[in-house]
């Protein structure tokens, strides 16, 4: 499954192409698309992510 903020960036290009598109339905379209992918971005849950260097201090304080 895709990551949210991968699909808030993804909804953000969308809302950029729409903009610079001269057929309207077109970019009714990927506008429409960009809606989907950040409401489907705020369904998912939130993970909260460690940095790399706390995460290992973490693993080695668990090792031994």
């Amino acid at each position: 499954m895709a990551d949210a903020q991968y699909m808030r960036d993804v909804a953000k290009r969308c809302d950029a192409i729409s903009r610079n598109c001269f057929d309207l339905r077109a970019a009714e379209l990927i506008r429409l698309l960009a809606d989907e992918l950040r409401g489907k971005a705020a369904e998912q849950p939130s993970i909260v992510r460690l940095p790399m260097l706390k995460g290992r201090a973490l693993a080695d304080q668990n090792v031994g």
